[in-house]
């Protein structure tokens, strides 16, 4: 719970995150039995900082980790394009359009079936 707790951090832009994360962290931390203490040395670390990068960065463990996403979370035209290329895909890799899996849902609905579940 203290790592996910870690990851709630990021989230205070959420108005209902708020501090959530800060507060189970410090929580969690006063309140688990010190022989689990080895285990909390992420969420010790993110709980003493404020900015998303360095949250970030404590959490992957990776002190020269940059988000992709500009801190202006604009995407410039070639980000853009690469992400318009994303598309779901079934378990074998290929390509799936969200309308075909409705299709094959409603389809099977109609026969009493589960095609895309």
């Amino acid at each position: 719970m203290a790592h996910y707790a870690a990851f709630l951090k990021l989230m205070s832009e959420t108005w209902w995150l708020k501090r959530v994360g800060d507060r189970s962290l410090q929580d969690l931390c006063r309140f688990i039995d010190p022989e689990y203490c080895q285990f909390l040395g992420m969420p010790r670390r993110a709980l003493s900082l404020i900015d998303n990068l360095s949250i970030a960065r404590v959490i992957l463990e990776d002190d020269h980790w940059d988000s992709p996403v500009p801190l202006s979370r604009h995407w410039d035209e070639q980000q853009e394009a690469e992400t318009s290329q994303l598309t779901l895909v079934d378990h074998d890799g290929r390509p799936v359009r969200p309308q075909d899996i409705a299709a094959e849902n409603a389809e099977a609905g109609a026969m009493g079936g589960t095609a895309g579940l």
